[in-house]
């Protein structure tokens, strides 16, 4: 008993926190240095000063301001996307269209608008793969519900594969928009 009673008043003695009074160097106008723990008198100076407080790190870019400071790197000199005019054109966009129907779960019900034809900047030999199209498409998930419009830009890669942008989380929305923007989508 006697040694649970030393336990708790020593856990008491440790457990209250003890006030942290700071010390005060003051120095009045003789040069007399005295030492308080309240604030200098007004005829006295502060011998010690606390340090300058230590500047705030700086914060890293959020994906959106990354972006923002890509799309402005891109030149305003982008082809702009247009209505498919030529042969060509046509069935470029109709294969394009169809690679992105082929990624949906239930490409029959996908629902389509603003699409747009561009000349990739990087392909000059303006056959069928020189060619990205974009636009948004409404398509149902898993469910069987329409999930909204979503943009996408759908183009050959420079290895000839395949590639589809969709605008579809934070990331992915990075990545289309940037997308969109090179082929002068946005």
């Amino acid at each position: 008993c006697k040694m649970n009673k030393l336990r708790s008043v020593i856990f008491l003695i440790l457990a209250i926190p003890s006030s942290a009074f700071a010390i005060n160097k003051c120095t009045d106008a003789s040069g007399k240095i005295t030492f308080t723990d309240a604030a200098c008198p007004q005829d006295q100076t502060w011998a010690n000063p606390p340090p300058p407080p230590k500047p705030e790190p700086e914060k890293e870019p959020t994906p959106s301001q990354s972006v923002q400071s890509v799309m402005a790197s891109i030149t305003n000199e982008a082809p702009q996307g247009r209505e498919p005019e030529s042969q060509v054109e046509k069935e470029a966009a109709e294969e394009l269209l169809l690679i992105l129907r082929s990624s949906l779960k239930d490409p029959e019900s996908a629902r389509f608008r603003g699409i747009k034809i561009a000349t990739k900047p990087y392909d000059t030999a303006r056959t069928k793969s020189a060619y990205a199209i974009c636009g948004e498409v409404n398509a149902k998930n898993s469910y069987g519900g329409y999930t909204g419009f979503e943009g996408f830009v759908v183009e050959n890669n420079i290895h000839g594969k395949p590639a589809i942008y969709m605008q579809s989380n934070e990331i992915l929305s990075i990545i289309w928009q940037v997308s969109a923007k090179q082929i002068g989508c946005l």
